[in-house]
């Protein structure tokens, strides 16, 4: 094939945490919890990074890359869906979304005191459902 220009062999080894591979995680992110809002669950943190790492997606349940990652999906679901999808991501012990979502909601004026978190929380997850069902 002559006419295709010689690109250099890069094994996938040294794609790892690159931008390309980030999109590619996130994406697999984004088909998993728009699986489980489909079946309206919740998903833990660890389920999800589970499910990562099955995928070839080296991922740490509570990491700075998981926070990112799920920032990301939200923004990018509330934007394209006017739902926050990573809303159904919640921790094991006590089936309650974290810190990071807070913030993410805060910062797109979801709801205007702290005290108001938890009613928004439990409606958006309705909405989640509703529109991934």
């Amino acid at each position: 094939l002559g006419f295709l220009p010689t690109m250099p062999y890069i094994p996938l080894l040294y794609l790892r945490n690159c931008p390309f591979e980030f999109l590619l995680k996130k994406n697999a992110a984004k088909r998993i919890l728009e699986s489980q809002a489909k079946s309206q669950q919740l998903i833990t943190y660890v389920e999800l990074s589970d499910h990562l790492n099955a995928m070839g997606f080296p991922s740490e349940p509570f990491s700075v890359g998981m926070n990112q990652l799920l920032e990301e999906l939200g923004r990018e679901s509330e934007t394209n869906h006017g739902v926050i999808l990573t809303a159904i991501v919640v921790r094991k012990e006590d089936r309650w979304p974290g810190d990071g979502l807070m913030r993410l909601a805060m910062s797109l004026k979801k709801f205007r005191r702290e005290s108001d978190f938890e009613t928004w929380w439990r409606a958006e997850v309705e909405r989640v459902f509703l529109q991934y069902s």
